[in-house]
């Protein structure tokens, strides 16, 4: 190759990368001004929304309160006050959940008018606002929203959720768990059990007495909608409860989600005997779907050992199965090109 050659090679490659990142680079910006353009559209339009009130789609006037937050709320703070008199429940709603996510004291007295409102949408609305961008200086008006005669298990469960993301101390922090965990105790109030319940798993899964509180739950078979939570949060953190218990809990619960998410954490909970437990798992199951299940969780631990138990796995297959022999196929693919290690062979 001469002299010439070389060059015009070497030019025409570099126009080609700089091609290649400039379209990188430009569709990056495109993207964002296209983002930035659609937002800005957004807020005129809901403030021209506003700017109707009562005269507005209910619907349509629900969604600008409940976008227009920050400083554009501030510069529309008195109209918004405004529509806490509306008589519509759901702009009433929207109103009590932008003036709760804020902390100015304009909008004190119709907080707590919207506090004592007789719709239950109201008072949700408001508990959650209260939670939004939480500090020592929400405290007092959360407080005064617990102190409310007639709020719902939803809202006061929502409130203690906002006092604890405010507390700014560990004991203030641990004192509204032990309420929580009170409610999660309540045997006779069902819903304020599991709202509690789901509550405690999203603040605090780390806290001893919140993990507690999830092995007591698997244990009884407890709120079935938490379980697949409560599995996963134990899984994550591969606690020796749950990979000790692993097998009876396969066993004895009868309930589809539960059950999935418990195939669904072997790659992370690595229990001892974990590949017995799926063949075994796959021998007894009858649900197809959870037998495919059982299939997709060895691609998630890639080595030979997987491949092996895959092999052994079609070795056990009817003519008929042929969607499970497809799984197990999909499954050796999978682990072929994974660039990853078995989860469970790496030290935490």
């Amino acid at each position: 190759m001469n002299r010439k050659t070389l060059i015009f090679t070497l030019l025409v490659i570099t126009i080609i990368l700089a091609v290649f990142v400039f379209r990188d680079r430009l569709g990056f910006v495109v993207r964002k001004n296209t983002i930035e353009t659609q937002q800005k559209i957004q807020k005129i339009n809901d403030l021209d929304v506003l700017a109707q009130g009562e005269k507005a789609n209910q619907g349509s006037l629900y969604g600008a309160i409940m976008r227009l937050s920050g400083g554009e709320s501030k510069n529309t703070l008195g109209t918004i006050i405004e529509l806490a008199n509306s008589k519509s429940s759901h702009v009433r709603a929207a109103v009590a959940f932008n003036l709760a996510s804020q902390n100015d004291p304009q909008a004190t007295e119709a907080l707590r008018k919207l506090m004592k409102d007789s719709d239950t949408l109201v008072r949700s609305h408001l508990a959650r606002g209260l939670g939004v961008n939480p500090s020592a200086e929400r405290i007092p008006m959360i407080r005064e929203f617990l102190g409310v005669s007639g709020i719902g298990d939803t809202e006061r469960v929502d409130a203690f959720s906002a006092l604890y993301n405010a507390s700014p101390t560990a004991g203030e922090k641990d004192a509204v768990l032990q309420q929580l965990l009170s409610f999660s105790n309540q045997e006779k109030n069902t819903n304020l059990n599991y709202l509690a319940a789901m509550a405690l798993m999203t603040l605090a899964p780390q806290n001893e007495k919140v993990i507690l509180m999830m092995r007591k739950s698997l244990t009884n078979h407890q709120w079935q909608m938490t379980a697949p939570v409560a599995i996963r949060n134990l899984a994550v953190k591969r606690d020796s409860w749950l990979q000790e218990n692993f097998n009876s809990l396969l066993q004895s619960t009868k309930d589809f989600d539960s059950k999935r998410s418990l195939i669904e954490v072997i790659h992370m909970l690595c229990p001892a005997d974990r590949w017995a437990i799926i063949e075994k798992g796959f021998d007894k199951e009858t649900d197809p779907t959870l037998k495919l299940e059982w299939i997709q969780i060895i691609g998630f631990m890639p080595g030979d050992e997987a491949n092996s138990l895959l092999l052994k796995l079609q070795k056990k297959l009817k003519p008929t199965d042929a969607n499970l022999s497809s799984k197990i196929r999909e499954t050796e693919g999978i682990i072929k090109t994974s660039p990853f290690k078995d989860p469970c062979l790496q030290q935490r």
